[in-house]
């Protein structure tokens, strides 16, 4: 995996400076949260982009969050670059197509994936009361009065997505995006 030295990367506009502040020393809240969702369509992903694995594949997963599709491709042996910086784009099949297509590639295929996250109530509400983006900084920011409002407003809300088995069922689309450098 090639990760640039922190004398070297380019920390970007205000935004990602932002960013980063916000998502400082969430890595372990993240991992143990939000991180399960994302990583919902880390095989189909590499299924995607590494095919039968005949071939050296060569891949690049931005938004890397914690790695997970970053280390399941090399356990493929693929070539990995992973970052973790935000591409602005419309969040759409055509939009992502043209950012694929931009970066040169050809064969382009952007599907549109449709799931439930199931996951434990105060799992995902431990992502934010550990400080987890910036919805859990303003929460850890927040008098514990207004925190024991927001836990409150929480479950109702929640009390709405639960399924049979007690889990919230979130309703997630992603994009899966891939194709291939013109030989």
């Amino acid at each position: 995996m090639t990760v640039p030295s922190a004398a070297t990367t380019d920390l970007g506009t205000p935004f990602d400076r932002s960013e980063r502040a916000i998502w400082r020393g969430s890595a372990e809240a993240y991992a143990a949260t939000f991180a399960h969702l994302c990583a919902h369509l880390a095989p189909d992903l590499l299924d995607a982009a590494l095919g039968d694995g005949r071939e050296a594949a060569r891949l690049l997963d931005v938004g890397t969050g914690t790695g997970t599709v970053a280390r399941a491709a090399r356990e493929r042996g693929a070539d990995v670059v992973a970052l973790d910086r935000a591409d602005d784009f419309p969040r759409t099949v055509d939009g992502l197509a043209t950012v694929l297509r931009g970066a040169g590639l050809t064969d382009v295929v952007v599907e549109e994936r449709r799931w439930a996250h199931r996951v434990y109530a105060d799992t995902w509400w431990a992502g934010p009361a550990s400080g987890v983006a910036t919805v859990g900084k303003v929460l850890t920011g927040a008098t514990p009065e207004a925190q024991a409002s927001a836990r409150a407003h929480f479950d109702r809300l929640a009390d709405e997505l639960r399924d049979e088995d007690g889990l919230l069922a979130l309703p997630h689309v992603a994009l899966l995006g891939r194709g291939r450098r013109p030989a």
